[in-house]
């Protein structure tokens, strides 16, 4: 008896972690406004107020588009237990077009599914989906699945079992798709119809596909396709082809300013600015420069702005303005590519960390350190390793092998992420996060600034400054 009150708890606070814990306007729960079924008899659902659907255990007895009625205002979908979703789930999420999170989705028994068609058709909010554990093995038809889904950037497919699927048509159309994670039982059906979009030809990007290989997702280093090569010659037998494709970058993937202006203002303020974006202005700057060869930071040096005034090989200052031109300052250097971190010197009392994404290198007051393997960006999202995390802000960081969860302490603030979940715990109150915690090639990175802002760090916005710049008082 005493074990069955402990599994109901632990299943009561599971469904609390996933259940919306957001507040109306005016400080009260959001209110149900609707609620249904998913076909007569199916899984029970209701729609609150904020935009959420919240869909209990049950069958899925018809998925056309059951929440057509509602398809402007959905804006989350959360799944709290399993769900068996029958034979189809054919237009289950099609044109929730503000629908922008499903949760749960790890819920769904497919096995018996023959029919796709549409499922995520046109949910153009969307842009990350994990299909990783769906068994689609019963497939027959995945008709424009994902077509029209037109924020949506990474998928992941690497569980799918695709042998009995005969139509794959226009799967793929009007996607913005740049990373792309399939399995050894993944084939492209229909190979000239799927409609896999090619990368973006600029000058960032090759409009190629290319396989991570042994790099990482922003410096990936494995075979190269067109769009319609790899439909073609995708093999899953082949471990070059099984696992995460992306958009192959150029070596200079990251925008490089070509000149930076510093300007001196009254009691000796700086300006800095490269003719784009304009910086607050900086009492006492720290300038950390960042030296990159093919996409590769080979080196990384810290300099004081009054060195660079200072420095003969510059530009005098003229009318209280001083243009300094980097290929003067460093002329022996004029092929590799730059890029500036600007910061303030942190106040007596505070940290200041210097990040800078696809690099090996960080910066805490003025010192380097190098990380296992370089800062990268998921989703529009910083993520660092752990270990970093460790040697920066935090006192502790605990691992269980087991559950695959982090534990990450410092003072009275304690945060639990797991692998793979779009949630973390802070203090026992869950928050969600815009991409979750991952293993890489062996090692653990996290989401930095759902990290660092929860320690009640301040995270400057990234591209002021080509780089990211943290600040904290002493924990």
């Amino acid at each position: 008896m005493f074990k069955k009150v402990i599994a109901l708890m632990v299943a009561f606070v599971m469904l609390l972690s996933i259940l919306p814990l957001t507040v109306s306007a005016n400080g009260e729960p959001p209110e149900v406004v609707a609620y249904g079924e998913l076909g007569y008899g199916g899984a029970p659902w209701r729609l609150y107020s904020d935009g959420t659907v919240i869909v209990d255990s049950g069958t899925i007895i018809e998925s056309w588009q059951p929440w057509q009625e509602y398809q402007n205002f959905i804006n989350k979908i959360v799944f709290t237990g399993q769900i068996d979703a029958g034979t189809s789930v054919r237009g289950l999420f099609q044109e929730l077009y503000n629908l922008i999170d499903i949760k749960g989705l790890d819920f769904f028994d497919t096995s018996n599914v023959t029919n796709m068609d549409a499922a995520f058709s046109h949910a153009e909010n969307l842009s990350s989906i994990d299909l990783s554990s769906w068994n689609v093995s019963s497939v027959e038809s995945m008709l424009a699945v994902f077509r029209g889904t037109n924020s949506l950037v990474e998928l992941n497919l690497s569980g799918w079992d695709v042998r009995n699927v005969e139509h794959m048509y226009v799967m793929f159309a009007g996607t913005s798709l740049r990373q792309l994670t399939l399995g050894e039982n993944f084939r492209f059906v229909d190979s000239s119809y799927a409609a896999l979009p090619n990368p973006p030809n600029n000058e960032y990007f090759t409009g190629l596909w290319q396989h991570v290989g042994s790099g990482f997702v922003s410096n990936p280093n494995g075979v190269v396709f067109t769009a319609d090569e790899l439909m073609a010659n995708y093999d899953g037998s082949n471990p070059a082809h099984v696992g995460t494709w992306v958009w192959q970058p150029r070596d200079r993937a990251i925008p490089i300013p070509n000149s930076i202006w510093v300007e001196v203002g009254d009691n000796n303020v700086f300006v800095v600015h490269d003719g784009i974006h304009n910086l607050e202005p900086l009492a006492n700057p720290l300038i950390i420069l960042a030296i990159f060869d093919g996409g590769r930071m080979v080196d990384m040096e810290v300099i004081r702005l009054h060195d660079i005034i200072t420095n003969n090989t510059t530009r005098p200052m003229k009318d209280g303005d001083l243009e300094v031109f980097l290929w003067e300052c460093w002329h022996t250097m004029t092929p590799i590519d730059f890029v500036l971190l600007v910061t303030d010197l942190p106040p007596e009392g505070q940290q200041r960390l210097g990040i800078i994404p696809w690099s090996y290198i960080y910066n805490l007051n003025g010192v380097d350190s190098k990380m296992d393997a370089p800062a990268m960006y998921e989703n529009g999202r910083l993520l660092v390793p752990a270990r970093m995390i460790a040697e920066t802000i935090a006192q502790t960081v605990e691992w269980n092998t087991e559950t695959e969860i982090i534990i990450i302490e410092a003072n009275d603030t304690r945060i639990e992420l797991q692998i793979g979940s779009y949630t973390m715990t802070v203090n026992g109150n869950v928050i969600d996060i815009d991409v979750p915690a991952r293993i890489i090639d062996g090692l653990t990175f996290v989401p930095a600034r759902a990290i660092f802002e929860a320690f009640g760090a301040v995270v400057s916005p990234p591209g002021a400054h080509w780089g990211y710049s943290i600040t904290w008082v002493n924990l």
